[in-house]
């Protein structure tokens, strides 16, 4: 589970293959038992990682076991379960079938619309007796399995939010088992999280006013309710709702994006949880997690999905593995992935592969970008220029300075007497200081004009890094590339 957790961006159907459980009514004395239930389909958000992570890290902490279980109520080898227990809810007076049509509950809920009330059942078949609903049963009727919701209210406590009543009569009577024979959600989850021995149940906020259903089945069916855990809900920084439409929650575009799994696995470990009140620690690995974790420590106020402070955990990691030789010996084999990928067939440099992918060269880039570049798929975004000649511009050329060739040429001749060495500042503002003795030219100019040249912008790297990063060759042939458009004017 550690590698799991660490791996943060399986699928789901990776999960299910990876997680193996045995139903079983068997007693387990006291044990921490915990459960991830992913719905079977769509991406796992930030919001579910985060309660797989919660419920990972207390089981762990309590020395008991982390289930995950893919919340498919289309388990036909589970019918037998689900309908015993839903006859038994019968037998109890907890649940009754209702043989309503479709039309006839369409109806019912536009009547109480009109009534200014809740669109749900009205509770037409409560009243039949267990003959007369026996002997429909057998003519072959169609029916349903409803929750019989008592008068009153239901209350249940959680160990965040403290002790929640819910008034009953906001509570719908839940089909618990279709006219196909298959359960719904609410049944399923009830007896399985039972049959499983499940002893807290963590999930999200949302989930607390189906807790009163699920409250009133495990009543109905005389069993213990679990520990209930609900976590806040994730908001964005203007305290609204996440949304997915953006596809700004989903864990697989964290990945796309180059987001390190310890990264992540840290900052949403936050999102809720404070193990540390000053908030002056921030980098916890997962054993120090398990150690530090509590229920106790579990926010009741909603968490804001800041995403600087994601990218703030990606350069701590990031530079954490630049500094070890078999992380950064990783890093290198993704660029150079990346690099073979993208730009294979854009090299016009008559370069070869493996120009493009030195080691040497692709350990240079990552050490001195590790800084400012923590995300190793936006290097060949925006530093393509380390393997690519730019394409560059004589109009470009001239708006920097009017002469541009003059400038060149000597540029050149100082590469050229300095050979056999690479080029530091000290060096360039010998060069600039040359320059500025017979002609009236700035630093800003100067710098300007090889940066155009070197990467085909005006702005960005110092002119030290990219002499430091580039090879010499490279150099030149821009230079000489440059001051072959302003000769052809």
């Amino acid at each position: 589970m550690a590698d799991l957790i660490s791996s943060a961006y399986l699928s789901r159907r990776a999960l299910a293959c990876i997680f193996r459980h045995q139903f079983s009514t068997s007693a387990i004395n006291n044990q921490v038992r915990v459960r991830f239930a992913p719905s079977p389909t769509g991406m796992l958000h930030l919001g579910g990682l985060r309660t797989m992570l919660y419920n990972y890290l207390f089981a762990r902490q309590q020395g008991g076991r982390v289930i995950l279980r893919i919340e498919d109520t289309d388990q036909s080898q589970r019918l037998d379960f689900y309908q015993k227990y839903a006859n038994q809810l019968v037998q109890n007076g907890r649940a009754y079938p209702c043989f309503c049509t479709q039309q006839e509950l369409n109806l019912a809920k536009m009547q109480n619309v009109d009534s200014g009330f809740n669109p749900k059942y009205n509770g037409k078949c409560r009243s039949i007796s267990r003959e007369v609903a026996s002997a429909r049963i057998q003519n072959g009727e169609e029916y349903v399995i409803r929750l019989k919701v008592p008068d009153g209210e239901t209350q249940f406590y959680d160990r965040v939010y403290g002790k929640i009543k819910i008034a009953n009569k906001s509570i719908e009577d839940q089909v618990l088992m279709k006219s196909d024979g298959f359960p719904t959600y609410h049944l399923a989850n009830v007896i399985d999280d039972h049959l499983m021995k499940i002893s807290h149940i963590l999930r999200g906020e949302e989930w607390v006013s189906s807790t009163a259903k699920h409250v009133l089945i495990y009543e109905g069916l005389n069993w213990s309710c679990p520990e209930f855990v609900h976590l806040p809900l994730l908001h964005n920084v203007n305290g609204g709702k996440l949304s997915k439409r953006h596809g700004d929650v989903f864990v697989e575009n964290f990945k796309e994006a180059g987001y390190m799994p310890e990264a992540v696995v840290n900052f949403i470990a936050f999102l809720g949880w404070s193990p540390d009140p000053s908030g002056k620690r921030q980098l916890f690995s997962i054993d120090e997690m398990i150690h530090e974790f509590s229920l106790d420590n579990l926010r009741r106020t909603s968490a804001k999905v800041d995403y600087q402070k994601l990218t703030w955990y990606q350069k701590q990691y990031h530079s954490a593995r630049c500094q070890d030789e078999t992380q950064l010996d990783k890093l290198v084999q993704e660029l150079k992935s990346i690099v073979l990928s993208t730009l294979y067939n854009q090299k016009d440099d008559g370069k070869s592969d493996q120009e493009l992918i030195n080691y040497d060269y692709l350990k240079k880039i990552i050490l001195s970008l590790q800084d400012r570049m923590p995300f190793i798929p936006d290097i060949i975004t925006k530093y393509r220029y380390y393997w690519l000649d730019p394409s560059i511009k004589i109009e470009d050329l001239q708006s920097i300075i009017s002469r541009p060739n003059h400038f060149i040429e000597k540029i050149i001749r100082f590469l050229e007497e300095h050979n056999d060495s690479s080029v530091d500042d000290n060096q360039l503002n010998f060069c600039l200081k040359e320059l500025q003795e017979h002609h009236a030219i700035t630093k800003k100019t100067f710098m300007a004009l090889i940066r155009y040249i070197l990467t085909g912008e005006k702005v960005g790297e110092p002119i030290s890094m990219l002499f430091k990063i580039l090879k010499k060759e490279d150099i030149e042939r821009r230079l000489l590339f440059a001051c072959s458009l302003d000769c052809e004017r």
